[in-house]
């Protein structure tokens, strides 16, 4: 996905449970895939899967 209105211009840390892993429409490559992530507030964040980071502590 080219620069634009949907990446962030600095990383931004999040912390959930991840609801679903997927693009959510068939034949996109994998690397526009989407990660679904349930926060704690009951909200959703979503973004590419190329641009997050598991960090475990």
């Amino acid at each position: 996905m080219p620069p634009g209105p949907h990446r962030r211009e600095a990383p931004e840390n999040f912390e959930g449970v991840v609801v679903q892993v997927g693009s959510g429409y068939a034949g996109v490559d994998a690397e526009q895939t989407f990660l679904w992530v349930k926060l704690k507030d009951h909200t959703e964040r979503q973004a590419l899967v190329a641009d997050t980071e598991l960090v475990e502590e």
